[in-house]
C-alpha cells in the first residue's frame, strides 16, 4: 500500500462514513420491502384456499356446464389477478436482488476498508519503530564519530610525547661522557694510606681480583729494584699531575672570586655618613 495513504485517513475516514450512511438507506429501504413482501405473503395465504379450490374444481370437469362456466370465469379472474400480483411484485424482487448484491458488495468493501485500515496502522507502528531505530543508530554514530576524535587527539598526544622523550633520550646520551673502560692487569698493587671504608672504585678500578696482602710481607716476595724505581716514578708522575689539577682548580676559583669583586666593583656601593666630633685641645 503507498505510503501516501497514510496521510489521507481523514479522507477515507468520510468516504467510509458516506458509504454506511447509504448502506443504512439501502437497509430502511429493504425493512419497507420486507414489509411489502410480508403483505404479499398474508394475501397468498388468502388467495392460496381459492387456488385449492380452483385444483377441485378442475378435478370436477365433468360437472354441468353452469359450475364449468362459473369455474372459468372465476380461473381467468383469479389468473389475471396473478398475473396482475405477479407485474407488481417482480419489481420489488428485482430491487431486493440488486439490494442483496449491493449489500455483498459493500460487506466486501468495509472488509478490504477495515484490513487496509489494520495494515496502514501496522506500517504506521512499524515507520515509528523504524524512526526511532533510525534516530538511535544516528546517536550512535555520533557518539562514534566522538570517541573516534578523542582516541585520535590521544593518538596525536602519545606520538608528541613519545617524540619529546626520544629527543631528551638523545640530548641525555650527548650530555653523558663516554665512559672509557680499559682492562689492565697488574700483578702487585701498593697503597700509601689505606682505610678501612676505602671504595676501590674512587681509583678507576673496575673489578680487582687476585689475593690482598695488608701490612708488611716480611721478605716474601721482595720486588725487584727495577719494578720499584718504575713504581717510584709511576708515584711522583701522579703526585705531580694530581699538584697540577689541584693548581688549576685553585686558579680557576681565584678567578671566579676576582670576577665577582669586579662586578660588585661595578655596582655603586651606598655609604653611611656617621659625624665624628673632634677633641678640644682643652680635654
Amino acid at each position: 500500500m503507498p505510503i501516501k495513504g497514510l496521510f489521507n485517513q481523514n479522507q477515507n475516514n468520510e468516504n467510509l462514513n458516506k458509504k454506511i450512511a447509504e448502506l443504512e438507506n439501502r437497509y430502511l429501504k429493504l425493512n419497507a420491502l420486507e414489509v411489502r413482501v410480508n403483505r404479499l405473503a398474508k394475501l397468498e395465504e388468502k388467495i392460496y384456499p381459492l387456488l385449492k379450490w380452483k385444483e377441485e374444481m378442475s378435478k370436477d370437469k365433468k360437472t354441468n356446464g353452469f359450475s364449468r362456466q362459473k369455474n372459468s370465469d372465476f380461473s381467468k379472474e383469479l389468473q389475471s389477478v396473478e398475473a396482475s400480483l405477479l407485474r407488481k411484485i417482480d419489481p420489488y424482487f428485482e430491487k431486493v436482488d440488486y439490494l442483496s448484491t449491493y449489500i455483498y458488495e459493500l460487506e466486501k468493501k468495509i472488509l478490504t476498508d477495515s484490513d487496509a485500515k489494520e495494515s496502514e496502522a501496522y506500517i504506521a507502528d512499524e515507520e515509528e519503530k523504524i524512526a526511532a531505530l533510525l534516530a538511535y543508530i544516528h546517536d550512535l554514530e555520533g557518539k562514534i564519530s566522538l570517541q573516534n576524535d578523542r582516541e585520535m587527539a590521544m593518538l596525536e598526544r602519545l606520538d608528541a610525547l613519545e617524540e619529546k622523550l626520544a629527543e631528551i633520550q638523545d640530548n641525555k646520551k650527548k650530555d653523558e661522557q663516554a665512559v672509557v673502560i680499559k682492562e689492565i692487569r697488574i700483578d702487585k698493587f701498593y697503597l700509601d694510606k689505606y682505610e678501612q671504608n676505602n671504595n676501590f672504585a674512587q681509583l678507576g678500578i673496575k673489578d680487582l681480583s687476585g689475593a690482598l696482602n695488608i701490612g708488611a710481607t716480611y721478605g716474601r716476595e721482595v720486588m725487584p729494584k727495577e719494578v720499584s724505581d718504575q713504581l717510584k716514578e709511576d708515584l711522583k708522575d701522579l703526585t705531580k699531575i694530581k699538584e697540577d689539577k689541584e693548581s688549576q682548580k685553585s686558579e680557576q676559583a681565584v678567578g671566579e672570586s676576582s670576577e665577582e669583586a669586579e662586578s660588585s666593583s661595578d655596582e655603586p656601593i651606598s655609604f653611611t655618613e656617621i659625624p665624628i666630633e673632634e677633641e678640644s685641645e682643652e680635654d
